[in-house]
């Protein structure tokens, strides 16, 4: 049972594909090579035969009676002593026909499947009469076999008739459908085999080549695309580590926000229903024994009203009811507002023009956020800032959001590094950062100093 790859371990699949393809393109060429021999073998075949059995009938017709004499004459096995020579008439005749083609070997058989007469004397008394294509011809057919060696027969045993077609011809008597005899020639195709067999070589040195060609371009695309999977994979590694670090900072951020929430609950607004209640119970006891004072009672108006104040603050922090009521742009008008009240020494300008349809819902509350730190953490630098907010987006291209501080005065402290993206130790703007690239946008500071900072925050959506 195969194991599978660890997630984190590269798949190798260079090493791989390099491999089956090998195998693959070796089993190819092996395969096209015996193709093409198996077509050198039918051809020759298909050609040879024609060619030697057109020979074998010429030479049987030229020999005519004479030969129909022989093989009548020595029918009977006894007589074989007599018929190791043929007459020289027909002998002449047939070396006549023979001369100018590439037979090399004449058998004459009786009807018994005997060689009567053989050109190769050690054939001659030999009885064949087991051959099946001996047998074939002895009832009427004309047959004809190749035996074929070349240089890609590694494991073929060696036979004394290789690369010769062998045809066999019956032999009629006039009159009679039953054949008498056979004549049998045995025609050289070495020289056809030899160049059957470079044009071979040629053709497999040609294969080899183009494959190994292929393979080489194969194998060169397969490294670049492990090359491209590899960087993928890397970089599928480092977001993933960021989202693990991100969603552990946002784990730590959400510990703090409960914990300054707590804080702010238990410092401000308690202390102040604390006081308020004194100040309450004090004006009740001062009542109930006549001595109350109007001083008393006015103190308890602007108590409370303060306590009214930090409790809207704090839920305006929170999440601000104007964002749903009356969506994002008027909460940031309203966030410069109050921002630009609550601190004298600022001038802030805000430019939007994208209309409140332009937005992405689920992006109204992250920009809002985003907006929102950022004036906290210039509010920190207790400097004097001129601030800009820019918000922008062109017919269906990405939203854009630019915010711009400038602070002058020696307290002025800055925002965040110059990378273009900050690291995630940065924490003035990591907030900001984590807010934007978790909700599927990039963050540019275009500008950074002690006087000031200039980012852009862009969704594509």
């Amino acid at each position: 049972m195969e194991i599978p790859p660890k997630p984190n371990e590269p798949f190798a699949l260079t090493r791989r594909y390099a491999v089956a393809s090998l195998f693959g393109v070796f089993v190819a060429a092996i395969a096209l090579v015996i193709l093409y021999r198996e077509m050198s073998i039918n051809i020759i075949l298909q050609f040879g035969e024609q060619a030697n059995i057109a020979v074998a009938k010429t030479t049987v017709s030229a020999s005519g009676q004479e030969l129909v004499d022989y093989l009548q004459k020595n029918e009977s096995t006894e007589r074989l002593a007599g018929a190791r020579h043929l007459p020289a008439h027909l002998l002449g005749l047939i070396t006549s026909v023979i001369r100018d083609t590439s037979v090399v070997r004449i058998k004459i058989y009786g009807r018994e499947g005997v060689v009567l007469y053989s050109n190769r004397e050690s054939d001659i008394g030999d009885d064949d009469g087991g051959n099946p294509r001996l047998r074939g011809a002895i009832q009427g057919e004309v047959i004809s076999i190749l035996g074929y060696h070349d240089a890609f027969d590694f494991f073929a045993r060696h036979s004394r008739d290789e690369n010769l077609i062998e045809t066999y011809v019956p032999v009629y008597e006039a009159g009679s459908s039953k054949p008498i005899g056979v004549f049998e020639i045995y025609t050289d195709v070495a020289p056809t085999v030899r160049a059957m067999t470079r044009s071979g070589l040629v053709v497999f040195l040609g294969i080899a080549v183009i494959m190994a060609i292929l393979y080489s371009l194969l194998l060169y695309v397969v490294h670049q695309s492990d090359n491209l999977i590899a960087r993928q994979r890397q970089t599928i590694l480092e977001r993933n580590n960021t989202l693990e670090v991100l969603s552990a900072r946002m784990l730590a951020a959400e510990d703090r926000e409960r914990g300054r929430i707590a804080t702010e609950l238990h410092e401000e607004i308690l202390q102040s229903l604390s006081a308020a209640k004194l100040k309450v119970e004090a004006y009740v006891h001062s009542v109930r024994s006549r001595r109350a004072s109007a001083s008393e009672a006015d103190e308890i108006g602007p108590l409370v009203g303060s306590i009214i104040r930090d409790i809207r603050a704090l839920a305006m922090d929170l999440r601000p009811s104007i964002l749903d009521d009356f969506g994002l742009l008027t909460t940031i008008r309203a966030l410069s507002r109050d921002a630009a009240a609550s601190h004298d020494q600022w001038k802030i300008e805000t430019e939007i023009a994208v209309s409140e349809e332009d937005i992405p819902k689920s992006l109204k509350g992250i920009i809002f956020r985003i907006l929102q730190e950022t004036l906290k953490q210039i509010a920190r630098t207790r400097a004097i800032c001129r601030v800009r907010i820019e918000m922008t987006r062109e017919d269906t291209g990405p939203l854009a959001v630019d915010f711009s501080a400038e602070c002058d005065g020696p307290d002025a402290q800055p925002i965040a590094g110059t990378e273009l993206e900050p690291a995630l130790d940065q924490e003035k703007m990591a907030a900001i950062w984590e807010r934007v690239v978790l909700s599927g946008g990039s963050l540019k500071v275009m500008g950074a100093s002690e006087n000031g900072v200039h980012y852009r925050a862009v969704w594509d959506r």
